[in-house]
């Protein structure tokens, strides 16, 4: 409640949706919302060194999913929720991208 949110309520409505899925216990903390806390500071921009033009967006979603990765340590869980897509979804990417789950675990 003492968040200054800077979203409309369908993104308010999204952080809490994750945060349900990815809560530990009975009741939400901010641990268990992501994207609250993400969301309180900008996010790291991608270098503009890293976008060309000609690349896919396959190139790019590639990116992020390696990035978002990083960010949470390889949780794949965490990661899925501040991507906004379903676990299952995630490891049908990296799936799609040849990349093993032991690879997107240590990152690369």
């Amino acid at each position: 409640m003492r968040h200054r949110w800077p979203g409309n309520i369908r993104e308010l409505r999204n952080v809490i949706e994750r945060g349900v899925i990815i809560a530990k216990g009975p009741m939400l903390t901010p641990a268990d919302l992501p994207g609250l806390a993400d969301m309180s500071t900008p996010a790291a921009p991608i270098a503009s060194g890293s976008l060309a033009p000609g690349m896919t967006v396959d190139d790019m979603e590639r990116k992020l999913i390696d990035v978002t990765l990083a960010h949470t340590g390889g949780n794949k869980t965490k990661a899925a929720a501040m991507l906004g897509i379903s676990v299952k979804t995630l490891h049908n990417k990296l799936k799609a991208a040849g990349i093993e789950a032991a690879d997107a675990e240590s990152g690369s």
